[in-house]
């Protein structure tokens, strides 16, 4: 009787964390990134999303599905039909899938390895390591996420044994969705023979020649689909339509690879030290193939693939957490000529594998450091660590962030500027952990009264940020300037951050926000900041504690695992403010890499959009000065110049650009409409020409043709591309508006 008690509690616990866990990872997904459904548009969004027609109705549909990546197009379309142009809503399905990547990276390392926590702990790491910032915050590079997203759940399907075929043929679905998403899909079969070969899932295969022959069967399919893809040239799997056999032959080709070869140790530290992210990373080409950093780029490859083969050959869990890792790296490694030889995106499904290894380090050192851990006094030492770092990294990094508007209008009196928020987070983190410290080490409960103790851990919290916003206070603005938070001025611009842009063209979103009061952003500080940090704290505790009196082994690794999260997902969060704002993005992006071409070229037009035309011209030379054959910003320096005035100077740029590359229809449309401005027709019909040759469906150029027709009297000639603009374009106003005149002037004449 009391056996299946026993196993009726142990049923009702797995029931119960069946539920609670994937909701704490939908929790914790959601708290870090949050932010993100505030954010913009930014970057590649602009040409996929905003200036795409075939997102805008139905017909447009089959070509999108018809280009590059369709997957992702389509969730464009379908986005569109939901949000319109509100860039929350898109940035708030790439979260979605976000999360959903990481509850499927849980269900899959379950399936494998078989333990809750190590399972856990991966998917945690995974969702807020910083390097998939990118990934996530860039709607344009959802591709990642769509990947991975059916990569995952291919992988599940195939992991099932009961009714083999029809999961068998689910997988082989998701598997195609998967490399419609992205080509570094095709990884799954080998990572599947991997897990075959060393963890013996689904079944074993070297010790079985039945296991064999199944397994080979069932990767059959897996194998040929993206090989008859490159056979038949099916979208983005044109290898030699982009490229020409010379382009392989060169050295030039050689010099690429060697570039590669190079920037490998680069992937190992955005991986395992996930600091100094950037947009643009500046890496020139490889000159000598005795340079240093290629000599160590190869060795650090190769010492790899070597640490691959040996933990596969030793069958250790480690080969298949690094094993994910390099076969999901190879294929975006750029080994044939590309525009990007490092991109932090490409490292989103590969993170996978270093997360786990990262896991499965912290169990191991659990393991054998567990003889040091039976004393009571060092498990509430480690404890007292790991809470210090947390609220440390916690107090600091949102005092940083919100201090000029906290003490809103007034001016630092000392030196302590930079470094108070740092300061004041040291002292607080060291108070709120040492007065736990106290509460745990007289805390003999058998039973943990979980209500009390998470009322003490948000006042604790709250207590906390009182505390430095007083030491700030203090060691910046004296004893008597108390903050003065313009709270009128926080909320309208917090709404207006909502509003403002996004939904140019929505009529499927609305706002319902009170307005003049405060409600939202109080809700805002009291939910995501107070009660979730407070819950967090005390979730952490509460199942540190009881690691630390049941498996006093697995506790190093869950201390250890607590401050790399919160590292990683403070990390993470500044990173999303500044691709939350594309100003902010562009500014971060040139602070990490002052070489960086598309940093200040792109800087220079948000700055336009913005209407601080000065700044813009300095980064339009600054980018013309990293890569003086780039016509990008002498383009938008002739732009610059019409918006300012100044018709002189930007005829000077435009006929710039057209001597260098004729080509530009930018360039070329805007030099017709400088010489239209200026009366002369017939240089100006020429140019518009020549816009149409390269161009030939501009209803601008069109217009303007028939505008400078009509202005030298020829009405035929008018009537003609009048008709073509309105074919064109049949809502073009200005085009109506002259056909209109230019009839009621025919009978006139006659």
């Amino acid at each position: 009787m009391a056996d299946n008690f026993s196993n009726l509690e142990d049923k009702k616990e797995k029931t119960y964390l069946r539920v609670l866990i994937p909701l704490f990872l939908i929790f914790i997904t959601y708290l870090s990134h949050n932010i993100l459904i505030f954010a913009r548009f930014n970057f590649d969004d602009y040409p996929l999303i905003i200036e795409n027609p075939y997102l805008r109705s139905w017909d447009g549909l089959l070509p999108l599905l018809k280009t590059g990546r369709p997957m992702r197009a389509l969730s464009f379309w379908l986005d569109y039909r939901i949000w319109g142009l509100d860039a929350r809503g898109f940035h708030f399905t790439n979260l979605l899938f976000h999360i959903a990547c990481v509850v499927l990276v849980y269900y899959l390392l379950r399936a494998i390895f078989k333990e809750r926590r190590i399972a856990l702990i991966s998917a945690i790491l995974f969702s807020v390591h910083p390097a998939n910032t990118e990934a996530i915050a860039g709607v344009a590079h959802r591709k990642e996420l769509l990947c991975l997203l059916f990569l995952l759940l291919s992988y599940l399907c195939f992991l099932k044994e009961k009714k083999r075929y029809l999961w068998l043929g689910l997988s082989i679905i998701f598997y195609l969705c998967a490399l419609l998403s992205k080509q570094v899909a095709l990884s799954l079969p080998f990572l599947i023979l991997l897990s075959a070969i060393i963890l013996e899932k689904p079944y074993p295969v070297l010790n079985n020649p039945l296991g064999k022959k199944r397994i080979a069967g069932e990767l059959f399919p897996y194998f040929a689909i993206p090989a008859v893809a490159f056979l038949f040239s099916f979208s983005d799997f044109k290898l030699f339509a982009r490229f020409q056999s010379a382009d392989f032959a060169s050295y030039k080709h050689l010099q690429i690879l060697a570039t590669q070869l190079s920037c490998f140790p680069t992937y190992l530290r955005l991986v395992f030290f996930p600091a100094h992210l950037k947009l643009d990373y500046y890496v020139p080409e490889v000159e000598n193939f005795l340079e240093p950093k290629l000599i160590i780029g190869v060795l650090s490859f190769l010492t790899s693939l070597a640490l691959l083969f040996w933990l596969v050959k030793r069958k250790s869990p480690f080969g298949f957490a690094w094993g994910w890792f390099i076969f999901n790296l190879l294929p975006v490694m750029n080994w044939v000529p590309a525009n990007f030889y490092i991109a932090e995106r490409y490292l989103y499904i590969p993170l996978v594998g270093i997360c786990l290894l990262i896991t499965l380090s912290l169990e191991r050192a659990g393991r054998v450091l567990s003889l040091y851990l039976e004393r009571r006094w060092i498990l509430l030492g480690l404890l007292f660590l790991a809470n210090f770092l947390l609220i440390f990294f916690v107090f600091s990094s949102h005092i940083f962030l919100f201090k000029d508007e906290i003490w809103f209008g007034i001016k630092p009196i000392s030196p302590w500027s930079d470094n108070s928020a740092v300061v004041a987070g040291l002292i607080s983190a060291l108070l709120v952990s040492g007065i736990l410290l106290v509460y745990l080490f007289f805390s003999t409960k058998a039973k943990i009264a979980w209500f009390w103790d998470m009322f003490l851990c948000v006042f604790l919290i709250v207590l906390g940020y009182t505390l430095s916003v007083a030491l700030v206070n203090r060691l910046d603005y004296g004893f008597w300037a108390l903050p003065r938070p313009d709270l009128e001025f926080l909320y309208q611009r917090y709404h207006n951050w909502l509003i403002e842009q996004g939904a140019k063209d929505s009529v499927h979103f609305t706002y319902t926000f009170p307005t003049s009061t405060n409600f939202a952003l109080y809700t805002y500080v009291i939910l995501f900041t107070f009660l979730s940090q407070g819950l967090l704290l005390f979730l952490y505790n509460r199942y540190g504690v009881r690691l630390a009196r049941l498996t006093p082994r697995a506790f190093l690794s869950w201390v250890l695992f607590c401050a790399l999260f919160w590292m990683m997902s403070t990390q993470s969060y500044l990173r999303i403010q500044d691709w939350g704002w594309e100003v902010n993005l562009w500014r971060a992006t040139v602070r990490e890499n002052p070489h960086s071409f598309l940093g200040f070229n792109n800087l220079g037009r948000t700055y336009v959009n913005q209407g601080k035309y000065s700044e813009a011209i300095n980064c339009f030379i600054i980018a013309h000065s990293l890569e003086p054959f780039r016509i990008e910003p002498m383009v938008n320096l002739g732009n610059t110049m019409l918006k300012l005035g100044k018709i002189e100077e930007a005829e000077h740029y435009f006929r710039w650009v057209l001597k260098n590359n004729p080509y530009v229809f930018p360039a070329r449309i805007n030099l017709g409409n400088i010489l239209l401005s200026k009366k002369n027709y017939n240089l100006a019909i020429g140019q518009y020409l020549e816009a149409l040759r390269i161009k030939p469906d501009s209803f601008e150029a069109t217009y303007n043709l028939a505008v400078c027709f009509f202005e030298l009297g020829d009405l035929g000639r008018t009537y003609l591309y009048l008709q073509r603009t309105l074919s064109i374009a049949p809502n073009h106003e200005p085009a109506k508006l002259l056909l209109k005149k230019l009839n009621q002037l025919q009978p006139s004449r006659q």
